[in-house]
């Protein structure tokens, strides 16, 4: 009796160790006191892991509800990538999948749920890598939908996060550790003009992921002048290139007085090779006085060259005069 008695304890206890840990993190809801603010809004846009072939993690997004009435809210996995016609815009795939796809791989806990107004939702979503994927990276999104009500409009206020109209989307870079190449390269960096009046003077350059995997770019813009003296130093912010794409992006220097010739240097860090830049400042005050001492150098030049031959023929009528006087 003892012993079949221990053996339903060890078993119910094995039952709790199994079950106990798939409800941790569960789905739940809170009231957060979130004013009506004419949307909703998601915890993170972006979310990065790394996981080894055959691992699997869980993560938590939430959603808030600030609407002003009860809502509806739809979450959908689609696949996401670097536009086709090479711009800067990221690419959704809907139901098909991308060339990186990870739709297959993210599970979200729930497909669909109720908040009132106020209301947060934490939402886990699980992560699980095949035992046979390649080293590289995984794009994946979780979309987050409101569900209009009916007689009301689908266009509504969104804002601080991927998407537009009703639907917001959390982004996942999901890089699979392994053989990887992580490397890009600077295609173009340039100067707007190569001659200004004054600043700002718009700084141009573009990026190409040359790699397998995305980069992330951080790094300056060191500016120094005819002499080779340090001007100046711009902080370039972060970047995220997705692989066989390239990202463009502007920038402006300025300060309250330039004056001659300035060399830009691009330094992205990650062993991207560096770009330099030329270009000239000449402030127009100083244009108009170089313009005004050249105009009256030029005058007195003339000046001197009219006075000249007076004084030739005033010699010669000296010469005649004394002939005359023999």
């Amino acid at each position: 009796m003892k012993k079949k008695i221990l053996a339903s304890v060890v078993l119910m206890f094995s039952f709790l160790i199994i079950i106990l840990p798939n409800n941790v993190g569960a789905f739940s809801t809170e009231k957060t006191g979130t004013s009506n603010q004419g949307d909703f809004a998601i915890s993170s846009g972006k979310m990065e892991i790394n996981l080894d072939a055959g691992e699997g993690t869980k993560k938590t997004i939430s959603i808030t509800n600030r609407t002003g009435s009860e809502s509806k809210f739809k979450i959908e996995v689609e696949d996401f990538g670097p536009s086709n016609d090479g711009s800067n815009s990221t690419q959704f795939y809907g139901d098909k999948a991308g060339p990186y796809s990870l739709r297959n791989y993210l599970k979200p806990e729930l497909t669909e749920f109720t908040l009132k107004q106020g209301e947060k939702a934490n939402l886990d979503i699980a992560i699980d890598v095949p035992g046979n994927a390649p080293a590289g990276d995984l794009y994946g999104s979780v979309m987050v939908t409101r569900l209009a009500n009916i007689g009301e409009s689908t266009t509504e206020k969104i804002g601080g996060n991927v998407g537009l109209n009703s639907r917001l989307g959390v982004l996942f870079f999901v890089r699979v550790n392994g053989n990887i190449k992580e490397s890009g390269q600077i295609k173009n960096f340039f100067a707007g003009n190569k001659f200004y009046f004054n600043g700002p003077i718009e700084l141009n350059y573009a990026i190409k992921n040359t790699g397998n995997v995305y980069i992330k770019t951080n790094g300056s813009i060191t500016v120094t002048n005819i002499f080779g003296s340090k001007t100046d130093e711009l902080k370039v912010d972060q970047n995220i290139i997705l692989p066989n794409s390239s990202k463009e992006i502007k920038t402006s220097w300025a300060r309250k007085f330039m004056f001659g010739r300035y060399t830009a240097t691009l330094d992205l860090g990650s062993g991207i090779e560096k770009q330099t830049t030329n270009f000239w400042v000449i402030p127009a005050p100083v244009i108009i006085i170089i313009f005004l001492v050249i105009v009256a150098l030029i005058a007195i030049a003339i000046s001197g060259e009219k006075n000249k031959p007076t004084e030739k023929k005033k010699v010669v009528a000296k010469k005649k005069t004394k002939g005359k006087k023999k």
